[in-house]
């Protein structure tokens, strides 16, 4: 018996003093761990064993938690730990993450702390872009955006993320100032190329004849040829006031590009402008036919039948303005709703 309680003695001993696996230990573990759970203890573990900080553990715990969609407890982690101490890898790789999951108060705690950082300027004003967007902080966003094209000005994505931008605000003047700052940097030759195109597409509809004309010219001296380019030179005609030569111009592109909406919702605008309003309302009904949501066809098909009933004082045309006005009214105030509720993941 007493032999027996002396092993027994020793085997207690022996369990109280084994070593304990050290911090740095754990976190070799939980790194090398294939299941969210046994990572996610050992990283507990190896925190709860020290009082000293282990911004390693920390950020992996976060990382882990993150991943498993635990948000509530990534936030709750993030206002206990300093989180300064973080690699700058671990700071914006849980950034991301929480901007690829809306969750926009952890991507803001994380983007302060990279705001201290200088060598973490460009990541930290790329997801601050995304997290002004979604905060509808649009004075914000805009100068995040600004500030990425100063910063990496050979980066076509920061260059068409500002050109959005402005877009979205219906700001063709800041848009083409925008691309020909754009085009002034040693840009790849295809986001070149598509800028040209945009910026040429922004000139007209800004009304910008002279402008249109000269990046025309240099689309062509570039290569540039085929439909598309006819399809701006009849705008442009259309723009200078010249109607007919504008749709001599653009049947052989219509020929060759077949019924894009938009170009044969621009030939109906130049056989209404040019009197031919049976063919202008072939037009715009098929375009509807295609594209029934089209706001704008809806309201040059009620002009259009507007027109012809105060010619042919006929109440069917009458009612069929009426009733396509009524459509572009609904179709303008939901896009109306829809663009001042959109957000990046909207």
């Amino acid at each position: 018996v007493g032999v027996i309680l002396l092993l027994i003695t020793f085997l207690l001993t022996g369990v109280v003093c084994w070593p304990k696996p050290s911090p740095q230990e754990l976190i070799r573990q939980a790194i090398l761990a294939k299941d969210y759970e046994t990572r996610v203890s050992l990283l507990q573990r190896a925190l709860a064993s020290t009082h000293a900080p282990l911004p390693d553990a920390e950020s992996l715990l976060c990382q882990s938690l993150a991943n498993a969609g635990q948000w509530g407890k990534v936030e709750q982690l993030l206002t206990r730990i300093e989180c300064g101490q973080w690699s700058n890898q671990a700071l914006v790789d849980l950034a991301q993450l929480g901007v690829q999951s809306s969750q926009w108060p952890s991507v803001e705690h994380l983007v302060a702390v990279m705001g201290e950082r200088g060598e973490l300027a460009e990541p930290r004003l790329a997801i601050s872009c995304s997290l002004f967007h979604a905060q509808d902080q649009r004075e914000n966003h805009l100068n995040a955006a600004e500030q990425l094209t100063v910063l990496c000005p050979t980066q076509s994505a920061y260059w068409w993320q500002l050109v959005r931008i402005y877009e979205k605000q219906d700001d063709d003047a800041a848009a083409i100032r925008t691309l020909e700052s754009a085009l002034s940097q040693p840009l790849p030759h295809h986001d070149r190329m598509a800028m040209h195109h945009q910026l040429i597409e922004h000139s007209i509809s800004a009304g910008d004849r002279d402008r249109s004309r000269r990046l025309l010219r240099e689309l062509r001296a570039n290569g540039e040829h085929g439909p598309r380019l006819d399809v701006y030179l009849a705008r442009i005609l259309h723009l200078e006031g010249d109607v007919n030569q504008a749709l001599v111009t653009l049947r052989p592109a219509l020929q060759e590009l077949g019924e894009i909406p938009e170009a044969l919702r621009f030939r109906g605008v130049l056989w209404e402008e040019s009197g031919e309003l049976q063919r202008a309302v072939a037009d715009f009904r098929r375009v509807i036919e295609l594209t029934p949501n089209d706001e704008i066809v809806h309201f040059k098909l009620a002009q259009t039948y507007r027109r012809m009933a105060r010619l042919d004082n006929d109440e069917a045309k009458r009612q069929l303005a009426d009733k396509h006005y009524k459509e572009y009214l609904r179709l303008h105030q939901q896009a109306m709703r829809l663009k001042n509720l959109a957000t990046p993941n909207n």
